[in-house]
């Protein structure tokens, strides 16, 4: 830090400060309190404020950009009267931009650095995972006044400044919901003072981009072909822009489903899909979410298969099959379906809420054209 005061001081020189009158003069001038530094949003301009000091011998002041510890020379002001000072920092719309003051007398003596102040800086992020605009901003020092508050003022496509919210003095985060696809947003982040001031941040901005998942997802059905793999068939809303889709599985009536497939297009409304690992002697349950910001969301219903046993009783044959569970509607009945050698034919149909069918023996035997006779539901 000596060494930057050094460079200081021989700037003065260079700049024509008053020589001495001969007696020397080594008593350091009072450091000066820097009390404000904002964002000027009319010119972009950052404005510094401190107090004046009172010496009569005072000559002026030196501005210092303040980073990892050193000050590094913005300007010399030589006016004892200064107590402001307006200049262009193009950095200050990229990071917090911090500054120290000292004052300077006739003979050269400079005194101890002011303490320092920073600018905010503030930035504004879409989050379409939650449709929100999320600003963000860097503290201001609660020296030599207070921060009572934070104040978010947000314009819309150009539109006049609006308070959009206020955060507490620790706060540095504010999420602006209830916003317009595609629309422009603009803000600044002003830092309310005790004594009434406030520091204005540099000017941010965000597009809105949301996300609307679909409203709906319908497991269409799940059937069991000759092949004794299981179709598949799901329908979703198609004004949803969701292009990611997660199809996941659960052996039995109970446990964790796991996912065994995920889609992803702008064509997938119907989706289609054949499960060529399921086995004929299980029952599974299908569901399918769209998967937004790499987690499911929106869920449909789900869609089981139909499995079929059946019993020899010696007179009868007796079928059971599980209902078909959780579909969106309604079964109005169940066809019993039997193959007595010429394919598959209708055998009975039976209620919504029948699970379970007998077949005589006696009644089919002479109809069977083969060995065997096959049922399906």
């Amino acid at each position: 830090m000596n060494k930057k005061l050094t460079y200081i001081l021989i700037i003065l020189i260079s700049l024509g400060v008053l020589p001495s009158n001969g007696q020397t003069d080594e008593e350091q001038p009072a450091a000066p309190t820097l009390l404000l530094t904002f964002i000027n949003q009319e010119n972009g301009f950052t404005e510094l404020f401190w107090t004046a000091n009172t010496e009569p011998d005072l000559a002026g002041y030196a501005l210092y950009n303040f980073r990892n510890g050193e000050g590094y020379i913005i300007d010399s002001v030589f006016n004892p009267s200064a107590t402001s000072y307006s200049f262009l920092n193009l950095y200050a719309d990229e990071r917090p931009e911090c500054y120290v003051i000292a004052a300077f007398d006739n003979a050269r003596n400079i005194s101890r650095l002011s303490n320092g102040l920073c600018t905010i800086h503030a930035k504004a992020s879409p989050d379409p995972c939650n449709n929100i605009i999320k600003i963000t901003w860097s503290k201001y020092q609660s020296y030599p006044y207070e921060v009572v508050r934070y104040e978010i003022m947000a314009s819309e496509n150009g539109g006049p400044f609006l308070l959009a919210g206020q955060a507490g003095s620790e706060e540095t985060a504010f999420s602006l919901d209830n916003i317009t696809d595609g629309s422009r947003y603009d803000f600044i982040i002003k830092a309310v003072l005790e004594n009434g001031q406030s520091s204005s941040s540099n000017l941010t901005s965000a597009v809105a981009s949301l996300t609307t998942p679909p409203q709906w997802i319908n497991a269409d059905y799940a059937t069991v072909t000759d092949d004794d793999e299981i179709e598949l068939s799901f329908h979703i809303d198609p004004l949803s822009d969701i292009d990611t889709f997660a199809l996941e599985r659960r052996s039995g009536f109970s446990g964790p489903f796991q996912q065994i497939s995920q889609f992803t297009g702008n064509d997938m409304k119907p989706l289609a899909y054949t499960d060529r690992s399921a086995s004929p002697d299980e029952i599974y349950f299908y569901r399918l979410s769209a998967v937004i910001c790499k987690q499911n969301a929106a869920t449909s219903n789900t869609a089981s298969n139909l499995h079929l046993t059946l019993t020899n009783t010696g007179n009868e044959i007796i079928l059971k099959w599980n209902r078909y569970r959780q579909w969106r509607g309604s079964v109005s009945s169940y066809t019993i379906l039997a193959d007595k050698g010429n394919g598959f034919e209708s055998e009975a149909t039976t209620g919504s809420a029948d699970t379970i069918f007998s077949v005589s023996i006696p009644d089919i035997m002479y109809e069977l054209n083969k060995e065997e006779i096959c049922f399906r539901i």
